[in-house]
């Protein structure tokens, strides 16, 4: 029964790889390619570290694995359950495929996973499957990530533009002349190019990565932890804007060379570091708050 039984596992996720071998491949490249998701994979290797780092802290349920997996694959006792479950499961793969959702597919994979441990492991011991799952899922490629970075380009470019306006008409006395085109910011004797990796779109999901995994440690309400990631929004954007003031300022003040060539890479670094330090400033604002009230 026991080979029986690690045979039946073995095959599952075989299986599972080779339905979903064009989503795996999609979003392997997505991983290399995309800089928006290059965390992907320090995203799946902290995901897979914290299932083994709760195996170990917790024995118990690493008891209750290796007992599950020593056992008829499906306990009878719980198949009226497992079963609807596995027919919902199975009816998003196939929306996803007939529709060609890769995003739908990649949920359906996770979900096909969680689904596994449940009906093996039973509720118990596949919990400690919940928030890792969870965090790879944050790495999944966006729907539509594409138009939305399109649109932050031109917007960016423009309110960058508009800024430098009012900062010449009120204080730069006509020395910072700047005006927008689309996505490219003009100046006097150079332009600039707003490309996709300049709209704050990778901060604000690496930023979002993070948050998150130190939010799963931290004792907080789950309304507070909602809102520390909802920041990460406006503050990436502002940090990725004032970001690029500052490369505008010093190709005024220096020229383009130094903008692009120093401080377009170090200046990301520097916003970024800003950025998590407010993502942190907030979280302690809310544990300061947790503490008076129960203090009271």
């Amino acid at each position: 029964m026991k080979v029986t039984s690690c045979l039946l596992n073995i095959l599952f996720f075989v299986v599972l790889g080779f339905l979903f071998r064009d989503e795996l491949h999609s979003l392997f490249f997505s991983w290399v390619r995309d800089s928006n998701y290059q965390h992907g994979f320090f995203v799946l290797a902290i995901s897979i570290f914290l299932v083994f780092y709760q195996l170990k802290k917790y024995p118990q349920k690493l008891l209750l694995w290796k007992q599950a997996l020593e056992t008829p694959w499906v306990k009878s006792e719980d198949w009226k359950r497992d079963a609807i479950l596995w027919v919902i499961v199975l009816f998003l793969y196939a929306l996803g495929m007939f529709k060609g959702i890769t995003y739908l597919n990649l949920m359906t994979l996770l979900l096909f996973v969680r689904l596994w441990s449940f009906s093996v492991i039973g509720k118990e011991g596949s919990s400690i499957l919940n928030f890792p799952l969870f965090y790879v899922f944050l790495a999944f490629p966006l729907p539509g990530l594409a138009s939305l970075t399109i649109y932050l380009q031109r917007y960016t470019a423009h309110y960058v533009s508009q800024f430098m306006m009012k900062y010449d008409e009120y204080i730069g006395h006509g020395y910072y002349k700047m005006w927008d085109e689309g996505n490219f910011l003009h100046l006097p004797n150079f332009s600039f190019e707003i490309v996709p990796e300049c709209t704050g779109v990778h901060s604000f999901l690496t930023l979002l990565s993070l948050m998150v995994l130190f939010l799963g440690f931290l004792n907080l309400k789950k309304y507070q932890k909602v809102m520390v990631g909802l920041f990460c929004v406006p503050i990436s954007l502002l940090g990725n804007f004032l970001r690029i003031l500052t490369l505008v300022f010093i190709a005024f003040k220096s020229n383009q060379e130094t903008a692009m060539t120093f401080w377009h890479y170090w200046g990301g670094l520097f916003f970024f570091a800003i950025s998590l330090s407010l993502e942190f400033f907030v979280i302690a604002l809310f544990q300061l708050s947790n503490r008076r009230c129960s203090k009271k």
